[in-house]
């Protein structure tokens, strides 16, 4: 696999497992994040779309290096994100648009949708989330 992945155990690790080849053959950006939001894996569209090398984005929460903001202004990407607590807890396949910044800097903002695709464990349980970005439109701000 080209992309970057943070190894882990059990659980995350054979989700990601069963989504690695998707992630690896795609030409869209992804990155899963754990249960605790830190990004696990973070394939090498990701790297030239946002910028950000595997090695910098591995184990860091995904807040901090997504940074997404709505169509207004708003942060949308925090350590309390309200999609990650959505998945926890009722399993929702949730597409949000929002603008996010490319790199080098200065940054671009580019209007994407956020695909967010929730992972369980063998159990059933949730074990993180797979991140899918596609274009919102071709405009870039």
């Amino acid at each position: 696999m080209t992309g970057k992945s943070h190894q882990q155990g059990g659980a995350l690790r054979r989700s990601l497992d069963a989504v690695a080849s998707l992630l690896h053959d795609s030409n869209e950006p992804a990155f899963v994040v754990d249960r605790e939001g830190q990004v696990v894996h973070w394939n090498q569209a990701a790297e030239a779309f946002f910028g950000v090398p595997g090695e910098e984005a591995l184990g860091r929460h995904c807040a901090t290096v997504i940074r997404g903001l709505s169509s207004v202004g708003e942060i949308q990407c925090t350590r309390h994100c309200p999609l990650f607590v959505q998945a926890q807890r009722d399993d929702s396949y949730v597409v949000r648009e929002m603008r996010v910044p490319t790199r080098p800097r200065p940054a671009r903002w580019l209007d994407v949708r956020l695909h967010h695709v929730p992972l369980e464990d063998d159990s059933g349980r949730f074990s993180g989330i797979l991140h899918v970005i596609t274009a919102a439109d071709s405009k870039e701000r």
